[in-house]
């Protein structure tokens, strides 16, 4: 909640806030009780005059115009005390005012209200609640004809009706709703007990009459949350009418049998006679007193029927009256609402043509501000404009520079760019050539090998093979030991492209192969390679092949030769067929048979290796330098 600071003089904006806040919440209670939730901002502050010294005046500031509430007032509690900040939109230097960063901060930090729902349900006015009341009644008195006329269905749609209503949270709807509900429950429990009294009483007729009404009142309720237990007391009422009508005929037929002895006896016996005639008339008075107890029993109801109509009436009475004194309360609310509403209209003007003073004075503040910051921002986007210059000038002469040493220093062995121009692919920019590249290709040398770089673009098997079967270079061939086609579909051909150029640098002084690698298991070679090779991985047969056709485009060279005979061993295993395990890697090379390969001398073989320690099986091992940029 903003209050204006020159409000707080004549206590009229103090009075106003108060009154909008208890409205809010509904009463003052529920506002105290809800305090920590609650911010009362205090702007237009003046700053502090020059010459004062800040660190003294600023609590004495905020706590001068906390004393401005009285202390009748809910924020002159403690609490509410602690829930008055002071702010300027503008973050001028005011008394203990908070800057916009700590004012949003101390929003933030405000905690949730535990009842919102209920603090601010809707809300009627005078006219509304009038309203609410007629239709109410008007739906309840629907209702309640419906019971009278048994129009159960009639009684379900008014009563779904009325439910709607209840929504609102009105207190009035509300219990009227009560009040049908127990109407409801009244209607079904009388008809329960009627019915057991009729079956009492041995009037099945009057009883299944009921019955049948309690059916049809539980085919129209039964859906109603209300009335769900309806179900259960028409099977019980059922359940009651069947034992007594079965309890009736053991009854009678226990009288025919009575009845027949006593003749018998009376033949034999005139003392059992006599017995026989008094026990009859002593039935016949009972029969009599149950007929007296049931027209007492019917005069009482009508009787209940009466007081309930008069009782009816007398309400109906009653709430006209009520209506008529809530009229005239409410006529003398609208006079004094029209007074206060002309009131609030003059005194609203005036702050509104001070608002729009003030609003112009701002405005012509926020654009200067607004200026100097667009002035700033286009100073900084040209340093950071120069600084991406400069940035991009550094990295293009260093690329430079590596690139024109490592093409001296590999020689033959660097395949780059023109390889892949070969194929139809032009490289718009190489990846970078880092000053790390170039120290392992050094190390490389030092320890006698021949390293070989070659441009990975991360194309598939698939792109490749494609593009050399334009140029009449046979990729792979199906040929292998086994004869099996799959070795080369499910093996090789599931390496897929990774669209992420690189650089892959490699030992090639064996052909191709890990140098050492030869003569061992895979998981030997791996050991090998990590002892002796730090950086370095198992390579794919995606990667050997992109080498192997990139080599022979270049100059014609064959790095996995016939002669000595070289398979690469990639990480890709065999798990096909129902044979084979994940320690069985395939391996890629030339065949011993170069007319398996279409006359091609750059055709490469898929064959496997059974992870034995052969010697001709050397270990297909890269490094990798990432990452690169094209």
């Amino acid at each position: 909640m903003l209050i204006d600071y020159h409000s707080l003089h004549n206590k009229r904006g103090v009075k106003e806030t108060k009154k909008i806040l208890t409205g809010l919440f509904g009463d003052e209670e529920r506002l105290e009780a809800n305090l920590k939730s609650s911010l009362l901002v205090i702007t237009q502050v003046p700053e502090p005059k020059k010459g004062g010294s800040d660190d003294s005046s600023d609590e004495e500031g905020i706590e001068a115009l906390r004393s401005a509430f009285s202390v009748e007032d809910v924020f002159a509690t403690e609490q509410g005390q602690a829930q008055i900040e002071t702010f300027d939109p503008l973050d001028k230097c005011i008394a203990g005012g908070l800057k916009r960063a700590d004012l949003i901060k101390r929003i933030q930090e405000l905690p949730a209200l535990d009842n919102a729902s209920e603090i601010f349900k809707t809300v009627l006015n005078l006219e509304d609640e009038k309203k609410l009341r007629e239709i109410s009644q008007a739906l309840n008195k629907r209702i309640q004809d419906a019971l009278a006329g048994k129009n159960y269905a009639a009684v379900h749609t008014h009563f779904t009706t009325f439910k709607k209503l209840d929504r609102i949270g009105h207190d009035y709807v509300t219990g009227l709703k009560g009040e049908i509900i127990r109407d409801l429950l009244h209607v079904i429990y009388e008809q329960r007990h009627q019915i057991q009294s009729f079956s009492m009483d041995d009037r099945f007729s009057d009883a299944e009459t009921l019955l049948a009404d309690l059916h049809k009142m539980r085919e129209a309720l039964k859906t109603l949350p209300e009335c769900e237990f309806i179900d259960n007391i028409y099977k019980e009422s059922n359940r009651f009418l069947a034992n007594a009508k079965q309890k009736a005929a053991e009854r009678k037929a226990q009288e025919e049998k009575i009845k027949a002895l006593g003749s018998e006896l009376a033949q034999k016996d005139p003392l059992a006679a006599q017995i026989a005639e008094d026990l009859a008339a002593k039935e016949a008075r009972v029969a009599q007193l149950n007929d007296s107890l049931t027209a007492q029993a019917k005069a009482s109801q009508e009787a209940l029927d009466k007081l309930k109509a008069a009782q009816a009436a007398e309400i109906q009475k009653l709430a006209a009256a009520q209506e008529a004194a809530i009229g005239e309360e409410r006529k003398k609310i609208e006079a004094h609402q029209k007074a206060l509403a002309a009131d609030y209209a003059a005194q609203l003007q005036k702050a509104e043509e001070q608002a729009q003073a003030e609003a112009a004075q701002q405005e012509e503040l926020l654009k200067k501000e607004a200026q100097q910051k667009a002035e700033l921002q286009a100073q900084q986007a040209a340093l950071a404009a120069e600084a991406e210059k400069l940035k991009a000038q550094a990295a293009a002469t260093l690329k430079d520079k590596n690139l024109t040493e490592i093409q001296g220093l590999l020689g033959n062995n660097y395949v780059g760019a023109e390889a892949w121009v070969k194929l139809g692919i032009q490289v718009r920019q190489l990846p970078q050539v880092s000053d790390k590249l170039l120290t392992e290709a050094r190390r490389l040398q030092t320890k006698g090998e021949q390293p070989l770089l070659v441009l990975d673009l991360g194309k598939s098997i698939q792109e490749i093979e494609r593009l050399c079967k334009a140029k009449g270079i046979n990729v792979l061939s199906t040929q292998n030991s086994r004869g099996d086609e799959k070795l080369r579909a499910e093996a090789c051909y599931t390496a897929p492209g990774t669209d992420c150029p690189r650089w892959l640098l490699l030992p090639g002084s064996d052909h191709g192969v890990l140098p050492g690698s030869r003569n061992k298991w895979y998981h030997d070679q791996v050991k090998y390679m990590e002892a002796n090779y730090p950086g370095y991985e198992v390579g794919g047969a995606r990667e050997l092949v992109t080498l192997a056709m990139l080599k022979y485009l270049q100059d014609g060279t064959v790095l996995f030769p016939r002669d000595p005979l070289t398979l690469g061993r990639c990480k890709e295993n065999f798990q096909t067929g129902g044979w084979g395990g994940n320690d069985w890697h395939i391996c890629l090379g030339h065949n011993e048979k170069p007319a398996a390969l279409g006359g091609s001398a750059a055709g490469l073989v898929v064959d496997d290796a059974y992870d034995y320690d052969y010697s001709t099986r050397g270990l297909w091992a890269v490094c990798p330098f990432l990452p690169a940029r094209l």
